[in-house]
Parts: C-alpha cells; sequence; structure tokens
C-alpha cells in the first residue's frame, strides 16, 4: 500500500515539474471561469462588465464569460450542480441555504432590493392594504419575489385576499386594466411607464420596514474547498469593477450597447444607472458588504412565511463566505495531553508527538499561524465546543462528534486492539470480553463501541492511557479496549512486562483528523490543502516513519462481504413486511371507508364556513347549513337548481362566472366578492374553489367560502388611516422596541431631509444633537418601556446639520396579550415657536442695547441671590454704578457713538468680574452690579477699585475717535444695609451720590450716616 502512495505521490511531483517548467518559457494561462446572471444584459451587471472589459479579472488571474439568464434554468442550481462557478442571485438566495443548499454569499452589490409592486395612480391603490380583492401579477412562489410576499404578509394578506396572475412580464396587462396590480423593477418598468406619460404609484417594501438586499454575487461551497482562493479573487476584482462602473457609468452604458447587444435604449440604460447607484449606495456603505444583522432580519421573515426554517447566528456567519480570517490571525490548536505518540508532554512549550509536529508542517504548507495549547482530553473538547479553541489535531470522527465538527480526511486510521495480562487464559476473542470488567479511554471511541455491542459486565474510564494499562498491570481488571498504537506504546514507556495485545481483529477502527468548527469550510479547506501538500512533498512520509514505522494495511473485502450480506437479509425480511402490513391496511381501509363518509358528512354539517358545489351553469347543487345561514335559507331547497349568480352582486357577477368556469375547467383559485341574501343585506365572501369531480364524471366547483364584512370595514377604516398618516402635516414615525425605524411619512422627510430609505433601519440616534439632555432621554425609554404615552420636546439635527425644536407623543402599541410590539412616535417641529418665545424672553429680561439683563431680571437676581446666601449664612455686595463724561460723549459724538461706548462698557465690566457675578443696565448710564460669596466687605471696595480703574481707560468708539470716561460707584453690602431687594438698591444709590459728591471717579459705601 504505501509503495502505491509513494508511486502516485512521485507521479504528481512530475507532473507538478512539468508544469513548472513550462511556466518558465510562457505566462501562466488564465484560469477559465464562468458567471451567471439573474438577467439579461444591461446596467444591472455593469460592474461585471467592467471587470471583464477593463481587465480586472485578468490582473487576478481569472478568463470570466458571462452567460445571460436561460428562463428555464435556476441560477442557484446552475452553480450547485458546478454548471457556473459563480452566480448573481438576490435575497432569495438565503432561502436555499436554510433549506440545505451548499451556497455561500461573496458580496450584496445592491444594499436595497429593486423589486416593487406599482399601480395606476386612477386605481387608487397607494399601499399593500388596497391590494385585497385585487388582482396581483407577480412570482407568489419564487424566492426573488419573496420580498413583495413579506409586504403582503406585513399587511395582514394571504392568497385568499387577493387574486394572483402569473406573471408574463408584459406591461400592457397594467395599462389594459387586465391586473390591478403588478411587480416591477425600480431601473425597468418605471422607466417604461414614466416614458408612456402613465402615471403610476410605486408600493415600495422598504416603506414597511421590509428592507431586503438586491442583487448579491454568490458562489458554491464546492467552488470553495476545491478551489482555494479564486472566489476571493473573482470578488476582488468583480468590486473594482462596480467601482469603476459607477465612476464611468457612460462609458458602460455605451459598451454595453455595443459589445454586450442590450435589446435597452441609452435612455432606459441612463435611467437604470442612476437608479442602481442609489439602490447601491457607494458613498455610504462600503461596496458589496453583506451585514449579517440585515441578513438576520431576512432569515427571520423567511422562517414567518414558512419558506425556510429559522437560521442559528452561526449558520448566518457561515453563509458569508468573504472570510475575515487573515494570515495575522492566530489559530489557537488544541492537542491533549499523554496520548503517545500522536501528542506528547503536559505543557504547550514541550509538545510534542506526531500530530504534533505533523499540524506544524500542515499549518506551515497553508500559511496558517497557530500557538498550541495542551490541556487535559476533557478541558480541550469542552474549550473546543465552548470556541475558545479553533482547532483540534487529534480527534476520532463518529457520528456523534459531526455534529458539532468537520473532519479533514484522516491524517491516520487505527485499529482498537484488547490488551490483556500475561495470565490472563479466559479471553481468547472480541466476544470473550462480555461480562467481563473492562477499562476504557474517555477520549477514545471504546465507550461508544462496547455500548453499541452491549459488552462489559463493568465498563471503567480513564483519562490516559497510562492510567488504564498501571491498573490493569496491577491486577485490578481483565482487560483494556485501547487504540494499539497508544498501547503498545505506553507498555514500552511504562516498561510493563505483564501485559500483552491480542493478536486478534477488533471491529474498532478509529479515523484520526483535524477538526474545525461545524461549517467552517474556508479553513477546512486549508488545512486539508495544507495536508495534502505534505503527503505529496514527503513531510508526512518522513514523520510516519519516526513516530509508528511502516503502514498498517487492513483489508476491508470480508467486513464489507458480512455486512453486505446481513443488509441483504434485512432488506428481504423489511420487503416482506411491508407486504404483510400492506394486505392488513388494505383491509382496514374497507372496512372504515363507510365509517368515514359518516364522518365527513358530520363535519361538513357543523363546519362553521359555507361548503358548497356549484354547476359550471352556475346551479347550486348543494350547500351546508353555515352557507344557507349567511344566505338567511331555510333550507337547500329555496335555491336547489337556482343559479348562484342572482345572489353575487352585479359589479361582482361577471368575474364569479368566470371564476367559476376556470375552476370548472380544472383550475383552483380564491376570489373576494360581495353577494345579497334572500333579505336583500350585502355581504362581503371570500371563496377558495377547487375542482371536484361527481360520480357522472361532471367537474364541479367545490367552495369553502367565509364571510369577512367586518374585516372589509376594519380594512376601509385602515385605506383611510394609511392615507391620512401619509398625508398628514405632523412627522409620524414607527420603531420596533429596540428603536430601530421601520416606517416614516413624507413629513418626516420634509423635516430631517432623511428619504425614507436612509431611514428606516437606522436608529433614531441619528437625529441626535447633543443638546438634549440624557435625563430626557431616560425619562423618555422609563415611560414607554413600562407602557406609557411620553410626551416632551427635544432638539434634534437636520441631515445638513441645522438644529430643530419638536414636541414627541411617543406611544407603545400593544398586541391582544398587551405586550408592546412597536412604538408610533407623532412629532411636531415647534422651531418657530421656541424662537418666538427666546425672543419674547429676551425683550422681557434682557436690555435690547447691551445684551445686558434688565431691571426686571436685577430683581430676580437679588431675590434668589438673598435665598441663597441667607441659607449659607453668606454675604454679597450690589454696587450701583454711573458714567462720568458719558453725556458729554453723547453731545459731541452722537447718540450712535454713545450706543456703541455703552456696548464697550458692558462687555470691560463683564470681562473683569467672575461668571458668577451679574452686571445689568437700568437704563441711560446707569449699571447695577451684583458680587456673591464675598468673604469679607472689603472685597466689594478691591473690586470697585478693579472696575473704576478699567473703565478709565480710553475707548476706540471709531479710526479717529477715542475717549475716556470715568466711573462713579456705590457699594451696599447683604445682609448688613438690607435684606430685600429694594433696600439694597437704594442704599447702593445713596452710597454712588456720596461718591459723585466726593468728586466722582471713586466709590463709597453706604452707612446709617448717609440716611
Amino acid at each position: 500500500m504505501k509503495t502505491v502512495l509513494n508511486l502516485l505521490f512521485c507521479l504528481l511531483l512530475f507532473y507538478s515539474s512539468f508544469i513548472f517548467s513550462a511556466s518558465q518559457e510562457n505566462s501562466p494561462p488564465l484560469e477559465k471561469v464562468n458567471l451567471q446572471l439573474k438577467w439579461l444584459h444591461q446596467f444591472q451587471f455593469a460592474g461585471y462588465y467592467a471587470a471583464k472589459e477593463r481587465g480586472f479579472y485578468a490582473a487576478e488571474g481569472l478568463d470570466v464569460t458571462i452567460f445571460e439568464r436561460s428562463p428555464d434554468k435556476d441560477v442557484v442550481q446552475q452553480v450547485i450542480s458546478g454548471e457556473r462557478n459563480f452566480g448573481v442571485g438576490d435575497s432569495g438566495i438565503l432561502s436555499y441555504y436554510a433549506r440545505g443548499e451548499p451556497i455561500v454569499g461573496l458580496a450584496a452589490i445592491f444594499q436595497h432590493n429593486p423589486l416593487v409592486f406599482i399601480a395606476k395612480q386612477s386605481s387608487g391603490i397607494i399601499s399593500p392594504y388596497e391590494m385585497k380583492g385585487k388582482r396581483l401579477m407577480f412570482d407568489s412562489k419564487g424566492m426573488d419575489n419573496s420580498v413583495l410576499r413579506a409586504v403582503l404578509t406585513e399587511a395582514h394578506l394571504t392568497e385568499k385576499n387577493y387574486t394572483v396572475i402569473k406573471q408574463s412580464f408584459r406591461n400592457e396587462e397594467l395599462i389594459n386594466d387586465k391586473v390591478d396590480v403588478m411587480s416591477a423593477y425600480l431601473s425597468n418598468e418605471v422607466f417604461y411607464f414614466q416614458q408612456k406619460n402613465i402615471k403610476i404609484n410605486i408600493i415600495n417594501p422598504q416603506n414597511y420596514g421590509i428592507d431586503f438586499y438586491g442583487d448579491m454575487l454568490f458562489t458554491s461551497q464546492h467552488e470553495l474547498l476545491q478551489h482555494q482562493g479564486r472566489a476571493e479573487k473573482f470578488r476582488r476584482a468583480t468590486l473594482k469593477g462596480w467601482q469603476y462602473a459607477l465612476d464611468h457609468p457612460e462609458e458602460l452604458i455605451q459598451l454595453i450597447r455595443k459589445s454586450y447587444h442590450s435589446t435597452l435604449s441609452l435612455a432606459h440604460l441612463r435611467f437604470e444607472a442612476e437608479v442602481i447607484r442609489k439602490l447601491i449606495m457607494p458613498d455610504v456603505i462600503p461596496l458589496g458588504q453583506i451585514e449579517a444583522g440585515r441578513l438576520r432580519k431576512v432569515a427571520e421573515v423567511y422562517a414567518q412565511l414558512n419558506i425556510s426554517q429559522p437560521l442559528s447566528e452561526k449558520k448566518l456567519a457561515q453563509f458569508i463566505g468573504h472570510s475575515n480570517r487573515g494570515d495575522d490571525n492566530l489559530l489557537i490548536v488544541g492537542s491533549e495531553q499523554d496520548f503517545p505518540p500522536f501528542a506528547l508532554g503536559k505543557t504547550n512549550a514541550t509538545a510534542d508527538g506526531f500530530t504534533v509536529e505533523l499540524w506544524r508542517a500542515v499549518a506551515k504548507e497553508a500559511h496558517l499561524k497557530s500557538t498550541i495549547r495542551v490541556l487535559p482530553w476533557n478541558q480541550v473538547l469542552e474549550e473546543f465546543k465552548a470556541e475558545k479553541i479553533d482547532v483540534l489535531i487529534n480527534l476520532a470522527q463518529s457520528d456523534e462528534r459531526r455534529q458539532f465538527a468537520d473532519f479533514t480526511v484522516p491524517h491516520i486510521i487505527v485499529n482498537g486492539a484488547l490488551f490483556v495480562r500475561d495470565d490472563n487464559n479466559s479471553i481468547h476473542s472480541e466476544a470473550d470480553v462480555n461480562n467481563k470488567q473492562l477499562i476504557v479511554v474517555n477520549a477514545d471511541l471504546a465507550p461508544e463501541y462496547l455500548q453499541e455491542k452491549g459488552w462489559g459486565k463493568q465498563i471503567t474510564s480513564v483519562d490516559t492511557a497510562e492510567a488504564g494499562l498501571q491498573l490493569l498491570a496491577d491486577g485490578h481488571y481483565d482487560a483494556m479496549l485501547l487504540n494499539k498504537i497508544v498501547g503498545n506504546q505506553t507498555l514500552e514507556k511504562l516498561n510493563i512486562s505483564n501485559v500483552k495485545m491480542l493478536p486478534i481483529d477488533i471491529d474498532l477502527s478509529q479515523k484520526f483528523s483535524f477538526a474545525v468548527h461545524k461549517g467552517d469550510a474556508e479553513l477546512l479547506a486549508k488545512i486539508n490543502e495544507g495536508l495534502a501538500i505534505t503527503k505529496a512533498n514527503g513531510t508526512y512520509d518522513k514523520l510516519h516513519e519516526k513516530w509508528f514505522g511502516v503502514y498498517e494495511v487492513k483489508e476491508f473485502l470480508p467486513l464489507i462481504i458480512k455486512y453486505l450480506a446481513f443488509i441483504t437479509i434485512v432488506f428481504l425480511l423489511i420487503l416482506l413486511m411491508i407486504f404483510y402490513r400492506h394486505h392488513l391496511e388494505r383491509q382496514r381501509v374497507t372496512k372504515q371507508l363507510a365509517q368515514r363518509e359518516r364522518h365527513l358528512r358530520a363535519i361538513l354539517e357543523a363546519a362553521p364556513e359555507c361548503v358548497k358545489l356549484v354547476a359550471r351553469n352556475g346551479s347550486l347543487l348543494s350547500m351546508n347549513p353555515a352557507g344557507l345561514a349567511i344566505i338567511e335559507a331555510d333550507s337547500e331547497d329555496v335555491m336547489r337548481n337556482q343559479s348562484v349568480y342572482s345572489i353575487v352582486a352585479p359589479e361582482y357577477r361577471a368575474a364569479f362566472q368566470a371564476f367559476n368556469e376556470d375552476v370548472c375547467d380544472g383550475k383552483s383559485g380564491n376570489m373576494e366578492f360581495e353577494i345579497f341574501d334572500l333579505k336583500g343585506a350585502r355581504h362581503w365572501m371570500t371563496t377558495h374553489a377547487a375542482p371536484f369531480s361527481l360520480e357522472n364524471g361532471e367537474i364541479v366547483q367545490l367552495a369553502f367560502s367565509q364571510e369577512i364584512t367586518a374585516r372589509k370595514q376594519i380594512e376601509e377604516r385602515l385605506r383611510i388611516l394609511s392615507v391620512a398618516v401619509e398625508q398628514s402635516p405632523t412627522s409620524i414615525v414607527i420603531s420596533d422596541l429596540k428603536g430601530d425605524l421601520l416606517y416614516v411619512n413624507p413629513k418626516f422627510t420634509e423635516v430631517t431631509g432623511y428619504s425614507s430609505e436612509e431611514a428606516i433601519g437606522r436608529n433614531p440616534r441619528l437625529l441626535k444633537s447633543g443638546l438634549t439632555s440624557s435625563e430626557v432621554y431616560k425619562q423618555l425609554w422609563d415611560t414607554i418601556t413600562h407602557g406609557k404615552v411620553w410626551h416632551g420636546e427635544l432638539i434634534n439635527r437636520k441631515k445638513n446639520g441645522d438644529t430643530y425644536w419638536e414636541e414627541a407623543h411617543i406611544s407603545p402599541v400593544k398586541n391582544s396579550e398587551g405586550n408592546a410590539t412597536h412604538y408610533v412616535a407623532v412629532k411636531v417641529d415647534i422651531t418657530a415657536r421656541k424662537t418666538a418665545e427666546e425672543e419674547i424672553k429676551q425683550l422681557a429680561f434682557y436690555d435690547p442695547l447691551t445684551g445686558l439683563p434688565n431691571r426686571r431680571k436685577l430683581h430676580d437676581r437679588l431675590k434668589y441671590a438673598i435665598a441663597i446666601n441667607d441659607r449659607a449664612n453668606a454675604k454679597f455686595a450690589v454696587f450701583m454704578m454711573d458714567l462720568d463724561k458719558f453725556k458729554a460723549v453723547n453731545d459731541k459724538l452722537g447718540h450712535a457713538a454713545g450706543d456703541d461706548l455703552l456696548k464697550q462698557v458692558a462687555e470691560r465690566i463683564t470681562g473683569c468680574l467672575r461668571a458668577s457675578d451679574m452686571v445689568a443696565r437700568l437704563g441711560g448710564d446707569e449699571f447695577v452690579l451684583v458680587l456673591e460669596n464675598l468673604k469679607i466687605p472689603e472685597a466689594a471696595e478691591i473690586i470697585a477699585s478693579k472696575v473704576i480703574a478699567y473703565l478709565t481707560i480710553p475707548f476706540q468708539l471709531s479710526e479717529t475717535d477715542s475717549v475716556q470716561i470715568g466711573a462713579s460707584i456705590g457699594i451696599s453690602i447683604y445682609p448688613q444695609h438690607g435684606n430685600t431687594p429694594e433696600a439694597l438698591v437704594d442704599h447702593a444709590d445713596t452710597a454712588l451720590y456720596q461718591a459723585k459728591d466726593n468728586g466722582r471717579g471713586c466709590f463709597a459705601s453706604f452707612s446709617e450716616e448717609l440716611s
């Protein structure tokens, strides 16, 4: 066997040498790959054309052929089968993956899905809610149309609520009113209707919180595993192509027309290019980015629609094929202690052994950086399951372990063996171990093997082979089932002479492999590649010879023959049993048919919905009691052999007749329509009908109908509310419980500048200005999370950076169980009102010339200062100040110069005081200063001197006019000179007169003698 393998490796090396020598003379040929588009050639795929024509693919060593869509083929199946290497799909590919198809997403080219519903404006259909009872032309089963199914489900619509028309891709169907609504691409059909000057309403799923990715580049797991690195090269070149296409749209438009023979006009291609740029959002989101969070929402919608099973976070992460694992990432590799000769040593530093050395060689060839952690078996397995360890280097394959790990090809296959003491003569074969006391190793597959066999009177598990063989040698147990290589090496290491390995075959073959976490296909491929290289270059053989000697070859043919014979016998027995059970089943079914017929009739009689049979000509053949009650009929005789068309409302009669004929022609369907009961009252009905064959072979309509009058009334109210919300003069926002926006109305866009596409899916924090206190937000969330309505005012920031005030009312929306499911915010822009209030406040409390507080504001401040300083037993001073020589400036230079001087005085006084002090202007050249927190009264006199000195410095009123004035100050101290604002100001004024009498340009403090 080893000779054959060596020969194969030599041939591979010879072939590699031949290729290498040829490459010295010629440049390496480009690798041929192909790409399957999801539609015909147009700007939708411009990036791929650019990557090919501008040489980005060639620069990565790829020769790419691009194929248009074949209508009769599924793009995903083409990629899975290997017919195509890469494909372009949309978010629908995630549903294939969730159902087990081996595909991987490489890049999300379109960040938003261009698929929408459109209806003529004349139809009045502006949202999904108006689609009830309408004819919808779209692919209701295709995965690519699931975004449309999702928005219908969001509006609580099922196929019972509308009529599905098969997608013909003919716009005339909508123009000629053969359908009410049709699916469309924002980049295609919308342009057609614009050119025809036909006004349409666009119902975009994004506006209802359904925001799927559009075009996505994907490949198969087989491509990733078999062609390491090729997918990344293709992805890298594709993104370069898309960047080029977005930067040079006109060049690509001409290329698509000339080289790819697109049937679209230049005007259409230009329109498409503009729309697609908005869908890709290259200025906001990195090209190709796939976010697990958005995929999670898509997967949740698919699960709700029963399209596919839910996906775990790990499965979602594995779907994104663009690996984040670079060469700089360090892998943590787990190795167990004392597993000779595979793994030796008890510490990371002393790690050695066959598999340890083999891993180092494999990692080198695969360009993987790693560090080895040596731990006891149980701990290394627990840390691997907890994803603290990336790779296990010695893990025997089993069905149980395949639940949490993926395995490389085995790096060695080892058989099990029985070890007994030399004096044990009772065990000569595998079967003799039954009812014996056995030892096994925890990490081994021996416990599972013995459990399957049902052998062993008593099984004892130990952590290491050393511990088990020592117990056996000491006479405590009958035998040990163990990996034969580990067993023999351990006996030699421990120098145990009274234990031997029995020369018998044990049907326990252990395939030891490198193991990675389940689904990590890229890492698995890298390790397999590295392992293959070590086998090809002889490294593996050298390590094997070093640690084991020659290969052990085991012939499996006798075992296979034995299993095949056993399986054949079991199959024949099962076949006989099936025939016998089938005979019994036929007898049982025959006896039960009559009873089932009676049960069925009883069920129909008791059914709460109308069940009826209608002939092709409209004759009512049968109707159950529930149906008779709806039409106010006492019995079937009232309507027997009469046409049901007579009770269908006139506006629906022709459609119902056509519907009935379609059913009688073999088509199932649904319809909503109105009827009159026998007393003249109108009722809304929804019907699901299927063809039914009578005994005479006649095909009639079997219909199940429910009355939906109440629901229709609710829907009408909802439609009116929907229009009201869209037209509301206030901003209306709907979010989920995390605050992420699901809907914004047009007024929100008008106020904030953010379109619905930019806002939906983001958190309202995008409006946060930083000017609203955190306490307000805390109170907001505390209120709404407790199920209450919050009212308040917020300062937010628009898209252009401007701030604005808004008054918000935020309410939780609760389900029937009283639990909140969403939040609704109604917000009014009150910026104008706030501005007016601020202006009024400014006029009421501040001097319009200097901006200083006025007399009214001064009075409030003094009252506040008295209250604060009274509690603190502190002092503060009040200065009454007049300007000296101010009148002369006014008379000489005019009032404008005087006003300028007053403003400069206000600035200079404010600049020489503390932030806690206050300067007010009472009028003319009169100012009042309030100085708080005075430790001693004398401090006021020091500050007064400072202010007077500052004001004697000349003021520059113009380039030619410089004036010098002075100031006189009167001082009063709280509480010595008064405990009311009026007293303090009056006493300071009295002291001011004293300062003027003293010659001006000085200060005076109040005393009782001045009164």
